[in-house]
């Protein structure tokens, strides 16, 4: 008995006005929202803008901001292009009729300064905040360890028989110093092994024997470190920040509009009708 299996694909397509490469190169020039459809429009909105001024693809985008970089630069160089800077790129948005945008980046260059003094006083102002870090972790500061230390010592009381006897208070230093001005009995040695072997002293020379070594170990081993881990990692250039100012440059810096589609990956098809296409 023969069976009919019908296989049904969903694939997954672009809207209309993002088939063209013109279409996917406005929204590729959008900052990244958390809001898609508020991007989207915006989006729309450029492209709207952009047919209006008779710019129907991506070539005519193209040869537009190439003459603008020409009448900038006086003509193109042969040998490779040079980025724009942020003016040249303001007067493209300009004459593209982008006027808010262009503004927008005009501040955004204007407030880098600001942000740089406030970032270096901040960084100025970490040893500070460091040291008084490290006085909470352990529990106690300067002010606290002088007040423990200026405070007098009680002596101490132990009954004999019939009398109270007071035994001066004596701190690690004295007993070790005097060997033969203390005489320990069997019933003193509990008394007086905390005050000859303070709780924890074993510990914390211990602990500070470890960090001596941690601290010696790691100014040893640097030299044997490679010389490229420790190159500080060079700054992505001003005009990779914005969305826009990047779309227009990439556009300018290709040698087409093809290579600047390849490399914006402008695409008109999703991955699912390039699969299906790859099926058939």
């Amino acid at each position: 008995e023969e069976q009919t299996v019908t296989t049904v694909l969903h694939v997954a397509g672009l809207p209309r006005w993002m088939r063209s490469t013109l279409g996917a190169w406005t929204l590729r020039a959008q900052r990244r929202r958390e809001d898609a459809k508020e991007m989207e429009s915006s989006a729309r909105r450029l492209l709207r803008r952009l047919l209006s001024l008779g710019i129907q693809d991506l070539q005519s985008l193209k040869a537009r901001v190439d003459a603008c970089g020409m009448s900038a630069h006086g003509r193109l160089p042969e040998a490779g292009k040079e980025p724009l800077d942020l003016d040249q790129v303001t007067n493209i948005m300009e004459q593209l009729g982008l006027m808010a945008e262009a503004k927008a980046v005009r501040l955004k260059q204007q407030r880098v300064p600001k942000q740089g003094g406030r970032k270096k006083a901040r960084k100025e102002g970490l040893p500070g905040r460091f040291v008084a870090t490290q006085e909470l972790a352990s529990g106690h500061s300067a002010e606290s360890t002088a007040r423990k230390s200026s405070k007098p010592a009680a002596p101490l009381t132990k009954k004999g028989d019939g009398a109270a006897v007071v035994l001066p208070r004596q701190t690690a230093s004295t007993a070790l110093s005097k060997p033969g001005s203390l005489t320990l009995r069997p019933e003193d040695d509990d008394l007086l092994a905390s005050l000859v072997r303070p709780k924890g002293a074993a510990a914390a020379s211990a602990r500070r024997q470890g960090t001596a070594q941690r601290d010696v170990t790691p100014k040893q081993a640097a030299p044997q470190q490679p010389q490229q881990l420790q190159q500080p990692q060079q700054p992505l250039p001003h005009w990779r920040r914005d969305a826009l100012v990047k779309a227009i440059q990439e556009l300018y810096l290709a040698s087409s509009a093809e290579e600047a589609a390849e490399k914006l990956h402008l695409s008109g098809e999703t991955a699912d009708e390039q699969a299906l296409r790859r099926l058939a």
